[in-house]
């Protein structure tokens, strides 16, 4: 089977690689690589903005490989990963280059709890690269039959409980527009990789707002004296359709305030910093 991603190149899939293998393509952040430092800044800036400066108790949920939890450590803070593929908290643990990194291998909704329990708090969480979209989703698990709403207040409350005074909630998501309608678009990335060997990921989105289901078939591309050529792997990243009036209600059941941010370094994303209402002025 081809699919033709751009004029003039006809990719053939192959094999599929291991979630981390993808991951490191999407992300550009291998063993090797160092951390997002553009990334690390915006979340360093937004902290800085609404907090005293300090050592920062931030919690990362879905923190994968660690980007930017690694360049937040190597900055002085405290910094807590939680994610539940093994293979990908193997690799925050080989990048890091500070104790002051600890990555949890556990679904991040038992974290909280188990931390609200104890009376644990942070100045931060995060919950980038539409983690949150994937909650009930990764790595291979079937969507619950429930509205997105439904599934993703909990975490967003269990988030508050957790917060130290003054504390707030950053979350990255793949914005789709509000629609009653299915759509499907294509969008293609490019990948800077440690090995200077540019790459490409091809998206094929599917959005289905009656399912509230967000397919994406990503397909890995690796480019070769300036063409694309054969793909590396491919994967199928199966999530909530997350849309404005999803973060709204959202931050509206957990008593929360949200606010988009106007800038951000990851074009394809965006931001929301969710905060409860009595730290809001």
């Amino acid at each position: 089977m081809k699919i033709s991603v751009q004029a003039g190149a006809d990719v053939t899939f192959s094999a599929a690689l291991s979630v981390r293998q993808i991951w490191d393509v999407i992300s550009g952040t291998s063993d090797a690589h160092a951390a997002d430092e553009d990334l690390v800044k915006a979340v360093l800036d937004e902290a800085t903005a609404r907090l005293d400066p300090r050592q920062l108790r931030i919690l990362d949920l879905g923190g994968g490989a660690g980007n930017p939890g690694i360049g937040l450590a190597a900055s002085g803070h405290d910094v807590t990963i939680v994610d539940n593929d093994a293979s990908l908290l193997e690799a925050a643990r080989t990048r890091a280059q500070t104790g002051a990194l600890r990555a949890v291998e556990t679904d991040w909704r038992e974290f909280l709890r188990d931390a609200g329990g104890k009376g644990a708090q942070f100045d931060a969480i995060l919950c980038l690269g539409n983690a949150l979209a994937y909650q009930d989703s990764w790595p291979d698990r079937e969507l619950p039959d429930r509205p997105t709403v439904d599934c993703l207040r909990d975490t967003v409350a269990a988030c508050k409980r957790v917060l130290a005074p003054g504390g707030f909630v950053l979350i990255e998501v793949a914005l789709e527009p509000d629609r009653r309608t299915r759509w499907q678009y294509v969008r293609q990335l490019h990948t800077a990789q440690p090995s200077g060997r540019p790459r490409s990921s091809v998206w094929i989105v599917d959005c289905d707002p009656r399912s509230g289901r967000r397919a994406v078939d990503t397909i890995i591309l690796e480019e070769s004296r300036g063409a694309l050529a054969d793909i590396d792997g491919r994967i199928e990243f199966v999530g909530h359709l997350v849309t404005s009036d999803t973060m709204s209600k959202l931050a509206q059941a957990s008593e929360m305030h949200a606010e988009q941010l106007r800038t951000w370094p990851r074009s394809f994303l965006e931001a929301f910093v969710l905060t409860p209402r009595a730290n809001v002025k």
